[in-house]
């Protein structure tokens, strides 16, 4: 199937120690690609990520830490210290539509759970087992790194 991905974009909202013991500062940086139907579930994805809070970015934000105005970011890192989150519910698409970061413009990436998406974006599958709730997509995706 063609997905219609959005790339949302994240703030970790205050600092606090990582899982990994690493201290989390509160100007990090998440580009979230996931598939325009679904929504977001922020405390899973801080979860997995070992952080204690994230919130969407202000429109502003999104120009100067992202790179493009709302609405319009691409599924790919445009500035530095964005990290790039692959969300399951694009895992299964055959093509993923995204904004190209303005208006009139899209691109489209084929198979993107079979690297093509990794590759472009630099970014790594979320691994949300566990982490949202049960009626929220969770399944496994390609093989590759996660985070």
């Amino acid at each position: 199937f063609v997905c219609e991905a959005n790339a949302i974009c994240l703030v970790a909202a205050a600092p606090l120690a990582a899982a990994d013991g690493a201290e989390a500062r509160a100007d990090e940086r998440y580009l979230v690609v996931t598939a325009a139907h679904s929504r977001l579930d922020l405390r899973a994805i801080a979860t997995a990520l070992g952080v204690g809070r994230l919130r969407l970015a202000y429109a502003d934000e999104c120009e100067r830490h992202f790179g493009a105005n709302a609405g319009f970011v691409p599924p790919l890192a445009l500035r530095p210290g964005v990290r790039v989150l692959l969300h399951p519910t694009v895992a299964q698409a055959a093509r993923l539509w995204a904004s190209a970061g303005d208006v009139g413009y899209r691109l489209w990436i084929d198979r993107p759970a079979d690297g093509a998406l990794e590759v472009l974006s630099g970014g790594r599958w979320l691994d949300l087992a566990g982490a949202e709730a049960p009626s929220s997509p969770t399944g496994t995706v390609a093989e590759g790194s996660r985070v």
